[in-house]
């Protein structure tokens, strides 16, 4: 396994949600779809077609997603980052389709479109989400102020394709 790209994306998340979506979905279903199956399994996350819907543990706050694309799967040698600090550590697995345009972040109020990720191959992918928190959700206290807090937790989403074919030629 090698990553062909990585990089850290600063991620506005509201109210709760954030969303990884294709710049040029096919078909009517979106990432903000899976918001109530979501939610009716207190998923880490829910993977589409068009995208991934991600749940957080904290509401109005923004978090650093950084989004890896490997050549092949990953081995499983890694280690969860955070378990160190014992503070909980989540997984979800599914699979989406990248396609031409990229993908950009967005929540339920508004789209970030200068975060936008170009994956380096396109066609169907398997994806891994693994949400770290750095502060423990029992003994937060929200700030008083009016900004959003930095710091609660963090994200690691790694994509790989199917098929260990990596070639940027294919398409879905």
């Amino acid at each position: 396994m090698s990553t062909l790209n990585r990089q850290s994306y600063t991620v506005e998340v509201y109210p709760g949600l954030f969303y990884l979506t294709n710049v040029n979905p096919v078909g009517e279903h979106d990432p903000s779809d899976l918001v109530p199956e979501l939610f009716d399994n207190n998923a880490v996350c829910m993977f589409g077609d068009n995208g991934i819907t991600f749940n957080s543990r904290f509401q109005s706050h923004v978090t650093v997603v950084t989004v890896e694309f490997q050549d092949s799967a990953p081995d499983g040698a890694e280690t969860e980052p955070g378990s160190a600090l014992g503070l909980p550590v989540e997984t979800g697995e599914g699979a989406v389709v990248l396609r031409g345009g990229g993908l950009v972040f967005t929540n339920p109020d508004q789209v970030m479109l200068d975060l936008t990720v170009v994956p380096p191959y396109l066609g169907r992918s398997h994806v891994r989400a693994t949400r770290r928190l750095l502060v423990d959700r029992a003994t937060y206290v929200p700030p008083d102020e009016e900004s959003d807090p930095h710091g609660l937790e963090e994200w690691l989403v790694s994509f790989w394709p199917e098929t260990s074919n990596t070639d940027s030629g294919s398409s879905a």
